[in-house]
């Protein structure tokens, strides 16, 4: 499919072709499905990297991908527990799983990841802190 559209990746995602799947994904839903909402189709998209400054349905997307049911590792339980208390929260818990599982097995972090990670965690420090985000 991506060959057959034209896909342009990036280093780390012609590296690791898994990712793929996300930017395929959003080909498919708009050509195959007709989805039109840029909104849809970015949750579509980044649900397996996550961006930084995610909407709300772009960070329910990433997380229900990641506790869907069939998932089993270890603390899934308790971050489907926190995704109903704490989105933000999960979804930190969630990339820094992330992060140490592609650490785990040697492989290469995807860039978007990390900014996602880092976005969240300082806006939502300044949120606490009731500072103005710029």
């Amino acid at each position: 499919i991506a060959r057959e559209n034209d896909l342009v990746f990036d280093e780390i995602t012609l590296y690791e072709t898994q990712l793929m799947h996300g930017p395929v994904g959003r080909l498919v839903a708009r050509k195959e499905f007709g989805i039109e909402d840029e909104e849809v189709l970015s949750a579509i998209e980044f649900h397996t990297t996550g961006k930084a400054n995610m909407t709300l349905l772009e960070k329910i997307i990433y997380l229900s991908d990641f506790i869907e049911p069939t998932r089993n590792y270890k603390g899934v339980r308790k971050l489907r527990k926190l995704a109903l208390t704490n989105l933000d929260q999960a979804l930190a818990m969630a990339f820094d799983n992330t992060i140490r599982f592609v650490i785990s097995i040697e492989s290469v972090l995807h860039p978007r990841t990390i900014e996602a990670r880092n976005y969240l965690l300082m806006n939502t420090k300044e949120e606490k802190n009731g500072s103005e985000i710029k």
